[in-house]
């Protein structure tokens, strides 16, 4: 049996049977509706219990019972749990991600409009409320509306599976990847969705590459049978071609063909490689892959070892850890117009410039407390910067809030997952620019956790990072740890120790101090640890 034959046989419920018409391709059920009278109400497309009637009917059977829901359901990920007697018992799923293909006329009605970002954040809300208990991978459900030219004015494609993986801001990309034909090659298109819950209103791109967590990666030239469509795609190569990447190990496969290993490149640590697909002997229809991991996804590959990539959730090597932000006092003297900030955190407790959906913290312009509080809570809890933790959300570990030496500060946060920034290696002694956005010819760190939208209140555009130098300090390695010195002109260095307690200052910038392994880097709002 194929590897194609065992994943069909894995990918639908057990105690519901499944009805869709798969075309022989398993990582991807279509779900065609018609008689929709309009494409973008949520309500009659997730069940028929509220709304659309008979009118609204399954393409290949003609009933008008099999919604969304009801096919989410019936065409389950069956997985396997051990119960306490140590026998395996099914344990089935419901897949996350879902695609939502309406016509081309619905969507251009809709531009100026905000039906689309409702379209989405009905459809999460109704996926999550009734699936809430058997998520695959206790993952949130992620949805994503596109237009679709071949469709009738009438017709909806909904489409899930585990080919179908739709990024959103928790979501890490640690792979770019390249569609190649002849001398031709270009990246994949991006996805466009709205991030709920986060208070913006304009669609947000993403690229549509490998992400942590991401099991298949299926493209095509048909969008019955790839959730990504690739311009290059030859028009004659019906099918699809998937790359596997669960666990870090990659094999691909065209169609109905056995799998391929894919090809690595250099010698193993470059995270280069191409995955490379053949239908007949002819080259016009060779497509490749062409992959290329973020360094952070790499692990070390021993010398003769087996060239598979391995993903690892950890950096490893010389690195500045972000544990911790200064969070910042806005004075009654503030510039005109400021009037406060907000900082997001995704559920997972992680940090980055798109997070959204953990928990939100505010400072207001001449208030010493502090404000906190989850999407969709209208009144924030007010909060004193003494308190010592703060129980957000269970399964994740606490906020821990730490006394400022400095006034500028209401407190420190120590954060519940740091997020780590490999040192680049340097041989000319010229050092590392760490900042905002050092210069494009210099070897630099750029801080970015802090661009958030509409981080910094009163200012058009303005974010947390407004607040930090875009050339900070200079690090360059030495025997006994990192040598620092100062760029900004508008603000000093402290060095903390490991506990968070003041070290010293640096000033001027004719001096520089010493970072040693453990001690904590405070440049502005970031707080970085040291970890050779």
């Amino acid at each position: 049996m194929g590897l194609f034959d065992k994943l069909a046989g894995g990918l639908v419920s057990g105690g519901k049977r499944g009805w869709l018409d798969g075309s022989g391709n398993p990582f991807i059920h279509t779900l065609h509706l018609k008689g929709v009278t309009d494409p973008l109400d949520p309500s009659p497309l997730w069940s028929s219990e509220f709304g659309g009637g008979a009118a609204i009917c399954e393409a290949a059977t003609g009933r008008g019972d099999r919604r969304l829901r009801e096919a989410l359901d019936a065409h389950r990920f069956v997985g396997s749990l051990e119960d306490e007697f140590g026998r395996v018992r099914e344990d089935r799923r419901v897949f996350t991600d879902v695609l939502i293909r309406v016509p081309d006329s619905a969507w251009q009605g809709a531009r100026f409009n905000h039906s689309v970002r409702i379209m989405q954040d009905d459809l999460t809300r109704r996926h999550e409320e009734d699936f809430q208990d058997h998520l695959l991978d206790a993952r949130a459900p992620r949805y994503v509306i596109l237009p679709e030219a071949t469709l009738a004015d009438d017709e909806v494609l909904c489409q899930f599976g585990l080919g179908v993986f739709l990024p959103d801001a928790e979501d890490r990309p640690i792979g770019e990847v390249q569609v190649c034909i002849c001398d031709r090659s270009e990246p994949l298109p991006p996805w466009w969705n709205y991030d709920i819950g986060t208070g913006v209103r304009e669609r947000v791109e993403r690229p549509a590459a490998l992400y942590r967590g991401q099991k298949y990666l299926l493209i095509s030239n048909s969008p019955w049978q790839g959730a990504i469509q690739s311009p290059l795609w030859p028009a004659e190569a019906s099918g699809y071609a998937v790359l596997h990447c669960d666990n870090g190990r990659y094999s691909a496969e065209w169609a109905r063909c056995e799998p391929v290993t894919a090809a690595i490149e250099g010698n193993g640590q470059s995270g280069r490689f191409k995955a490379i697909f053949t239908a007949g002997a002819e080259a016009r229809q060779r497509l490749t892959l062409a992959v290329e991991l973020k360094a952070a996804a790499l692990a070390a590959t021993p010398e003769g070892a087996d060239r598979t990539l391995i993903f690892t959730g950890e950096v490893i090597g010389p690195r500045l850890s972000l544990t911790a932000l200064a969070l910042p006092r806005i004075s009654a003297n503030a510039a005109a117009g400021l009037t406060g900030w907000t900082l997001r955190l995704n559920r997972d407790g992680t940090l980055d410039e798109t997070a959204s959906g953990g928990v939100f913290i505010q400072g207001k312009t001449g208030d010493d407390g502090l404000y906190w509080g989850r999407p969709g809570e209208r009144r924030p809890a007010r909060i004193k910067p003494s308190t010592q933790r703060l129980d957000w959300r269970p399964g994740v570990d606490p906020l821990e809030i730490i006394r400022s030496f400095q006034a500028d500060y209401l407190c420190l946060l120590k954060l519940p997952k740091p997020h780590a920034y490999p040192l680049p290696p340097v041989s000319d002694g010229s050092g590392v620019v760490i900042g905002v956005n050092p210069a494009g010819d210099e070897v630099g760190i750029p801080l970015r956790a802090l661009s958030q939208p509409h981080s910094l209140d009163g200012r058009e555009q303005g974010v947390l990072n407004d607040l930090v130098s875009r050339r900070f300090a200079r690090l360059t390695p030495v025997e006994a740890g990192l040598k620092v010195e100062l760029l900004s002109a508008n603000h000093p260095i402290h060095v903390l120790d490991r506990n968070y307690h003041h070290k010293e200052t640096l000033k001027n910038h004719s001096d520089s101090l010493l970072l040693r392994p453990g001690e904590h880097l405070q440049l502005a709002l970031y707080i970085l640890r040291y970890d050779a």
